[in-house]
């Protein structure tokens, strides 16, 4: 059975910094705003492509010839990709 991240909250001291630098990494743009929270998403809305992350202490289930790069974001929020096959 294939699952798709369909929506993640993220608690986080600025708004403005996390939203704008998850936007430039998952190529999205802002979709709204309520009550000091700002909502990101693909430009053809929901429903539409979005990518799956990996969770740094989550096992790695692929094989064992994929290598990953491990990241964070402005907070300190970890998330991986995975490294160019060459």
């Amino acid at each position: 059975m294939a699952c798709r991240l369909t929506e993640k909250v993220v608690d986080c001291r600025d708004p403005e910094a996390t939203s704008a630098f998850w936007s430039a990494v998952l190529g999205y743009r802002e979709l709204g705003r309520e009550d000091g929270a700002i909502a990101i998403g693909p430009e053809e809305g929901f429903g539409g492509p979005a990518p799956a992350p990996v969770p740094s202490t989550h096992p790695d289930p692929t094989p064992g010839t994929v290598r990953w790069h491990v990241l964070a974001g402005t907070e300190g929020n970890v998330f991986c990709l995975p490294r160019p096959r060459v």
